[in-house]
């Protein structure tokens, strides 16, 4: 149908013709298209106000926006100095503190006498202090856990974590825990 009608009209079949009027077609597209997308300099054209009355509230706008934003810098610089007034504050009590406390010390020395020279290591004629084995009471027992005994049974049968942890019924990342626990013991 389409054949009959471009014979109809008289349309050239050339290949050629017909790649270079698409190819054509395609390039301005592009072109103009990448032309509407340009933005124009907005100090080209004229300024945006116009008129005097325009210009005197933007100059008044921005000596207000100046003035508030000195007002907030004051404010700001005044808290800065009143936190660092405590600070220094806090530090001065804290050196009254650390010199009292190396007085109440050096009382302490003169009272009882100095605690490191009082401490002498044993000499050779002194022999340390020993104890005799069935002297000293047994250590108590730990009590065992049973939760990493059953991990590590079901473990040697080559389980995975997640189905160990559902059948001793703990989280699985405790059970993944326990075992890096025992692979690290060994």
């Amino acid at each position: 149908m389409l054949l009959t009608l471009a014979q109809s009209l008289s349309i050239p079949r050339d290949p050629v013709l017909w790649g270079f009027v698409i190819s054509f077609i395609a390039v301005a597209y592009v072109f103009f298209k990448a032309r509407q997308n340009t933005r124009k300099d907005p100090l080209s054209g004229p300024p945006p106000f116009s008129s005097l009355s325009s210009q005197r509230r933007i100059e008044n706008q921005m000596t207000e926006l100046l003035v508030e934003l000195e007002k907030m810098s004051r404010q700001m610089n005044a808290q800065l100095e009143t936190r660092a007034a405590k600070l220094e504050e806090l530090i001065r009590q804290a050196d009254e503190r650390a010199g009292m406390l190396e007085q109440r010390l050096d009382d302490l020395r003169r009272e009882f006498g100095d605690p490191i020279l009082l401490r002498q290591p044993p000499s050779s004629s002194q022999p340390a202090i020993q104890f005799r084995q069935d002297e000293l009471p047994p250590p108590a027992p730990m009590p065992m856990d049973p939760r990493p005994a059953a991990v590590y049974s079901h473990a040697d049968h080559r389980r995975a974590s997640s189905a160990i942890a559902r059948e001793v019924n703990q989280p699985a990342n405790e059970v993944e825990l326990i075992l890096a626990l025992r692979r690290r013991a060994k």
